[in-house]
């Protein structure tokens, strides 16, 4: 037996559950604009049912919102992995890195920040968003990250972490074997596969290669009819960060999209009146996630302020060039997973994916 250090604090939920969000008013800003976000539980139960429906992906959990700017550290300090409502309260669950989970541990944050897709409400002022008395009112309906911090723009949530009472003593068990897996049964998949029971191995790897890239055809073939039917509301600069993003995650790709077309609508059928402003249209959708650390700034929007190179890559830029070069390399290799495709990228162009 071994006995490690205890951390200095830890969980105030056993279970690694943490506050995210809770019902409330909250002032914040956007850009130049006054935002007053509305939080109702009904809020706070379509962020978790949005979740569920883009297959519970897991979301990033940084520091400070950084990985929204490159001038900062851009690390993971987590993965998230849970999402679900408590007592009234959004909580999240992570999967912590090593240095997401000293930092915890040790105290360094005891606090997180939602960054979260928001809709403006209808029927807004007509200047609103100008003065802080009179902001734009918006709900929230995505999460897309976490950050930890200790400046949370929404009081009221319970610490991640209070300080150990007392020094515990952490024992390590005696190893254990791994279990044996359970494999199956070499008639059943090639039953699967349409094939007869004495299929071969190399024939039952040539019949799963044949679905494989069945399948990803079919894929490109639904992203490419995506692309056409959102080809008004997709930046030239963007299209192969959004054709890549159709192709590997769609459930959660689409409902973006689909919530940018009222904007183009309420847009070309307007005839009077000034342009709506990037930052807000009423009750539109707001590209750019909303963070809730104060004084945080939001991102631009993909593809926006980068023509020529005369500006730092914003991170939506560099996601797009990243997925530009993993689909050239699967349109080389048909076979490869974009695990595979991803490392073979990687390597041929380090810079890129730094």
């Amino acid at each position: 037996m071994t006995m490690n250090k205890a951390p200095q604090y830890i969980f105030n939920d056993q279970d690694g559950w943490f506050d995210v969000l809770r019902p409330g008013e909250f002032p914040n800003t956007k850009g130049d604009r006054h935002v007053l976000q509305l939080i109702a539980p009904e809020d706070l139960a379509g962020i978790v049912d949005q979740w569920v429906a883009e297959g519970k992906p897991e979301f990033l959990v940084d520091s400070d919102h950084f990985s929204y700017d490159q001038a900062h550290d851009t690390r993971a300090l987590g993965w998230g992995t849970g999402l679900r409502v408590d007592h009234g309260v959004l909580q999240a669950r992570a999967r912590w890195s090593a240095a997401g989970q000293a930092d915890v541990e040790n105290g360094s944050y005891r606090f997180c920040s939602a960054s979260v897709h928001s809709r403006d409400e209808s029927g807004q002022a007509e200047g609103a968003g100008q003065t802080r008395e009179a902001p734009i009112r918006t709900r929230p309906f995505r999460l897309d990250s976490i950050a930890l911090t200790n400046r949370p723009n929404i009081p009221g949530l319970r610490p991640l972490t209070n300080r150990a009472a007392a020094p515990v003593t952490v024992f390590s068990p005696t190893p254990q074997p791994p279990p044996t897996p359970n494999r199956m049964d070499h008639q059943a998949i090639a039953a699967l596969l349409g094939l007869p029971e004495s299929a071969t191995d190399a024939e039952i790897t040539n019949a799963a290669t044949v679905l494989t890239n069945r399948a990803r055809s079919a894929e490109e073939a639904a992203a490419d009819a995506d692309m056409a039917r959102f080809a008004a509301v997709i930046p030239d600069a963007s299209k192969p960060y959004w054709r890549g993003q159709l192709i590997s995650n769609r459930a959660a790709a689409l409902p973006v999209l689909e919530s940018m077309l009222p904007l183009l609508s309420a847009a070309s059928t307007s005839s009077t009146g000034p342009a709506p402003s990037t930052g807000h249209t009423a009750g539109g959708f707001q590209p750019a996630p909303l963070h809730n650390r104060t004084d945080a700034a939001p991102p631009p929007p993909p593809g926006s302020g980068n023509a020529g190179g005369r500006q730092p890559l914003t991170e939506a830029d560099k996601m797009s060039r990243q997925n530009s070069a993993i689909a050239l390399v699967l349109n080389r290799n048909r076979g490869l997973s974009h695990a595979e495709a991803f490392d073979i990228a990687r390597t041929e162009q380090p810079g890129l994916f730094q």
